[in-house]
């Protein structure tokens, strides 16, 4: 009987120990693993590979278990790249992006309420002064948004509650605070291609009746403006297909803040989000509405101006 008790003592002993050395694998804190002789090399305490070993994920490991819809994030390319901690330079690449977009704001702003609605407006220049204050507005508030979104993933990372590691800070910033940058960099893209779209706009209103030659000149050099924009970023994209495609992931992570309870990153958008895309939904609905007016007005000035062109009475 004595036997046995001393048997079953020795078992729990050596359970007790082989315990412990599983919770210094997983990097629990020294006084719950570290009990034993660590001079001793043949003690079950002492192993010189539990120290190489990691000590557990790192912080906001758990912020990105699923995979990211936005293509090459997920992938581990063996480019002889060491991964580092990309903290500094995803803050630089929000600051940078802050400052611009601000100007872009500021500079829609300023130009919003110069060119007024008057009633003794024609069809078409009325439509083209809606038109016009429309892109204003846009370029402003894409703008604004994009200065707020900066700042806010700013004081994100200084939280500290990312995993800083990657090969580079894009898909540090992809993977870890997705909505931050696809965010800033929809909405100052957009503003700054609304702002141009506006000014074109501008210049044909006020020069096509005295110099239509000239305005449109200033019509296509603005034009061509947009388009060499929007080829430019195309050629120079990495992570995505183009600006529509940009907008697209943006879209779909606005979604699943809006519309899950728990995101992959981040909290949920509430009460506030839901409310945002009412809102725009009114503004698109009253919108369509309005260029649906200009669209039969314009029909039909153009029928008018077709039957006076054939000497066609009016009535006929």
């Amino acid at each position: 009987r004595g036997y046995c008790t001393r048997k079953t003592v020795g078992e729990m002993i050596l359970k007790l120990m082989n315990s412990r050395t599983s919770f210094r694998r997983r990097g629990l804190p020294s006084e719950l693993a570290d009990d034993g002789d660590d001079s001793d090399p043949e003690s079950p305490m002492s192993s010189t590979d539990d120290e190489k070993k990691p000590l557990g994920p790192p912080p906001g490991r758990h912020l990105h278990k699923r995979k990211s819809f936005i293509p090459g994030v997920d992938d581990e390319r063996k480019d002889g790249v060491t991964p580092q901690d990309q903290t500094a330079e995803a803050i630089n690449f929000f600051g940078n992006e802050r400052t611009p977009a601000a100007l872009i704001a500021g500079s829609a702003l300023s130009i919003m309420y110069a060119f007024p609605l008057q009633k003794s407006d024609a069809s078409d220049i009325a439509f083209i002064k809606r038109l016009y204050l429309l892109l204003a507005t846009c370029a402003f508030l894409n703008g604004l948004i994009a200065v707020y979104t900066s700042s806010l993933a700013i004081t994100r990372l200084l939280a500290k509650v990312h995993n800083p590691i990657s090969r580079d800070a894009l898909v540090m910033m992809l993977r870890e605070t997705p909505i931050y940058y696809l965010g800033a960099r929809a909405h100052f893209l957009t503003s700054l291609l609304c702002f141009v779209a506006a000014l074109t706009l501008r210049m044909w209103a006020e020069y096509s009746e005295q110099t239509p030659r000239f305005a449109r000149a200033l019509v296509c050099l603005c034009g061509a403006c947009l388009a060499y924009q929007l080829a430019l970023y195309n050629m120079t994209l990495v992570h995505f297909h183009s600006f529509f495609h940009l907008w697209y992931c943006y879209l779909r992570c606005l979604f699943e803040h809006t519309f899950t309870r728990k995101p992959k990153v981040g909290k949920s958008a509430g009460f506030s989000g839901l409310l945002a895309l009412v809102l725009i939904a009114i503004a698109m609905v009253d919108l369509l509405h309005i260029g649906t007016y200009y669209t039969k007005e314009g029909v039909a000035t153009v029928m008018n101006a077709t039957l006076l062109a054939d000497n066609v009475p009016t009535g006929s």
